[in-house]
């Protein structure tokens, strides 16, 4: 972790904060510390029981503060469905509703951003 971190630093002039761990088998709080130690503020996970998951999302709990440690806490997300794209935000191809696939790059971020508040509200 500290060769990438320094990697990004020197390379790309960026320092990272949040942790992206949305694929092991379970979460521990181990893993959890380590991050923290490491200067990691928040994470993104998936992977937690699905009856967990389905009453967090009832419940609106999907962002907590996990400590870690006695001085050590991490805002803590976790993906609401799966670490797929949001339907129409996919990388390669658009499915719009008239069954038609057009690539992202002729859309505009725009009307995805349109569609998507529609499609959720």
């Amino acid at each position: 972790m500290t060769e990438g971190h320094e990697w990004l630093r020197r390379t790309l002039n960026v320092s990272v904060n949040v942790g992206w761990q949305i694929d092991p088998f379970g979460h521990s709080t181990s893993s959890a510390s380590v991050l923290a130690a490491c200067g990691i503020r928040a994470q993104v996970i998936n992977r937690i029981h699905f009856a967990t998951k389905r009453r967090w999302q009832q419940e609106k709990r999907l962002e907590f503060e996990w400590e870690v440690a006695p001085d050590h806490s991490l805002l803590t997300h976790v993906l609401y469905d799966s670490y797929s794209w949001p339907v129409g935000f996919d990388l390669e191809v658009q499915h719009i509703p008239a069954g038609a696939h057009v690539p992202l790059y002729k859309r505009t971020i725009e009307a995805m951003v349109s569609e998507q508040c529609t499609e959720n509200h």
